[in-house]
């Protein structure tokens, strides 16, 4: 019981020479807190929304060359339907193709049907 006693004088002896922060201090740093979320917000705002935008751009080049490679590989030349690719992309109308949550990255069908290879026997590099 001794010991609870002269524990609880050192702890409340600790606790009164103690002085908090006054409420001016509190209310600048918040201010200045502010003040940086405000400068570098916008610039973190535009990186991200580039990066969309990239990765937009990354998905459509990607699904291009799957077709082109379906259009090879299926010895056709061109794609009429988009049937096997609905999923990837919203085919309404084929003169407005566009990939999903991706408005800004234009989409032309004509990139897609313009397929050429050339091979030259005994080059295969």
């Amino acid at each position: 019981m001794i010991f609870i006693k002269k524990l609880h004088n050192k702890v409340s002896r600790l606790f009164k020479d103690k002085n908090g922060f006054t409420l001016i201090e509190l209310i600048a740093v918040i201010g200045i807190i502010g003040i940086l979320i405000a400068l570098v917000a916008p610039n973190v705002m535009s990186y991200i929304g580039e990066a969309e935008k990239e990765a937009c751009r990354a998905e459509k080049q990607q699904l291009e060359n799957a077709i082109k490679t379906a259009i090879y590989l299926e010895d056709k030349g061109e794609i009429d339907e988009f049937d096997d690719f609905s999923k990837y992309i919203d085919v309404d109308d084929e003169d407005d193709l566009r990939l999903p949550d991706c408005d800004e990255v234009d989409w032309d069908l004509d990139d897609v049907n313009d397929v050429e290879v050339t091979w030259e026997p005994g080059n295969n590099d």
